[in-house]
C-alpha cells in the first residue's frame, strides 16, 4: 500500500469566524479543512477547482463527514490543519481524516474526516481514481 501525504496548512481565524462568546463558530472548522484540501491540490495538481473541472472533467464532492470537538478556538490566533487521504473507497471515495490543533502547544480542537468523491463534471457520475490521480495522492 502506497503512503499517504500528510498536508499541514497554517489559518488564522478570522474576526468574522468568532461567536459572541469569542470562540470559533463549528461551521469554519469544515471551512478551514476544506480550504487546505484546496491548498494542497493547488501545490500538488499546480491546478485550481476551476481548471481541474475544465481540463481534467473531473470534481471533488464532500459526500460524508464527521467532527469531534475536544475544545473550542478562543480568539484571532493562528491554527494548523493536518490532513491526508488514508484510503480510497468504491474506487472513487477519499476518506480524509484530518485534526486541527495548537502548532504551538500541541493543543487539539477538532479532529474527524471527510469523505470527497471525484465526480465526472459533464455526467455527474463518480468516476474511479486514475493512476495519476492516485499517484498525487499517495507517495
Amino acid at each position: 500500500m502506497k503512503t499517504p501525504i500528510i498536508y499541514k496548512y497554517s489559518i488564522l481565524t478570522r474576526f468574522s469566524d468568532l461567536d459572541s462568546y469569542n470562540h470559533v463558530n463549528f461551521k469554519h472548522y469544515f471551512d478551514y479543512v476544506i480550504n487546505s484540501r484546496l491548498y494542497f491540490m493547488q501545490e500538488r495538481f499546480q491546478i485550481g477547482l476551476f481548471e481541474l473541472a475544465q481540463k481534467v472533467g473531473i470534481g471533488f464532492y464532500a459526500t460524508q463527514s464527521e467532527i469531534k470537538f475536544i475544545r473550542p478556538i478562543k480568539g484571532l490566533i493562528s491554527v494548523e490543519v493536518e490532513s491526508y487521504v488514508r484510503e480510497v473507497i468504491d474506487e472513487s471515495t477519499l476518506r480524509t481524516p484530518f485534526k486541527i490543533f495548537n502548532n504551538q502547544s500541541g493543543k487539539i480542537y477538532s479532529e474527524g474526516q471527510i469523505d470527497f468523491s471525484i465526480v465526472d463534471v459533464n455526467t455527474g457520475w463518480k468516476t474511479p481514481i486514475n493512476e495519476k490521480i492516485g499517484n498525487l495522492l499517495f507517495e
